[in-house]
């Protein structure tokens, strides 16, 4: 649900996201060239995107029974990969819960700033 809210979503759509869309744009997305920048993009469009493509990634790895690559996954990365969210979701609400104000800057949605020192 952070992560809906992190989108300037209601908390809702949280509810239908899961860790495999951040895990792909992490795989896909990494790049800085790979920025999202068009104007008539909303949050709901990359939230069900990125739901979508998951789905079908899923199901298709359902098919091929893929499901054997997750016991080469150690329960330190899979601790690690849950702690880094944890602390990720709660400085990302600490604003909201001690009621102050951060200085943001005005953008549109996922639009990268190159900012020249």
């Amino acid at each position: 649900m952070a992560y809906s809210v992190l989108a300037s979503l209601p908390p809702v759509y949280g509810l239908y996201a899961s860790f495999f869309p951040p895990l792909l744009y992490f795989f896909f997305g990494s790049s800085r060239h790979v920025s999202i920048d068009i104007d008539n993009l909303k949050p709901i469009d990359i939230v069900v995107t990125l739901a979508f493509v998951t789905g079908i990634v899923q199901i298709i790895m359902a098919i091929l029974r893929l499901d054997f690559l997750t016991s080469y996954l150690s329960d330190a990365a899979i601790s690690g990969l849950t702690f880094g969210a944890a602390c990720h979701a709660l400085i990302a609400q600490l604003p909201g819960i001690l009621g102050i104000k951060l200085h943001t800057q005005e953008a549109t949605f996922l639009k990268i700033f190159y900012v020249s020192s």
